[in-house]
């Protein structure tokens, strides 16, 4: 996600969440499975559905938030103050690694686009 980030390929928080995937921008979507919002976790499950987005859920939208670079850091990198972030969608993955292979075809192979 820092390398998508620098490269300005994350959409952030629900509403650019979902104009990037309503334009068909979205490769990834991320969601936090504590988001405490019932209708804004089904809205996007059917349009990562409904695009054939890939859709990755995570435990906290804490760890997503620290994933998103939403937090401040102090001198040692430690990530502060992180605040919760419901959605995160990738829109361009900056460069390819084994790793991110390796996530795309688990992600694919079971059918992560449609849970969350």
């Amino acid at each position: 996600m820092k390398k998508s980030l620098v490269r300005d390929g994350l959409a952030r928080g629900i509403r650019e969440c979902l104009r990037a995937i309503e334009r068909g921008e979205a490769k990834l979507c991320v969601l936090a499975r504590d988001c405490d919002e019932k209708n804004y976790v089904a809205l996007i499950n059917a349009l990562c559905k409904e695009r054939s987005v890939l859709l990755c859920p995570v435990d906290t939208g804490k760890l997503l938030g620290e994933w998103a670079e939403l937090c401040k850091r102090d001198q040692d990198g430690t990530p502060r103050k992180i605040p919760c972030c419901s959605c995160v969608v990738v829109k361009d993955f900056a460069e390819t690694s084994q790793e991110l292979d390796f996530l795309l075809n688990h992600l694919k192979g079971t059918g992560q686009e449609s849970q969350s």
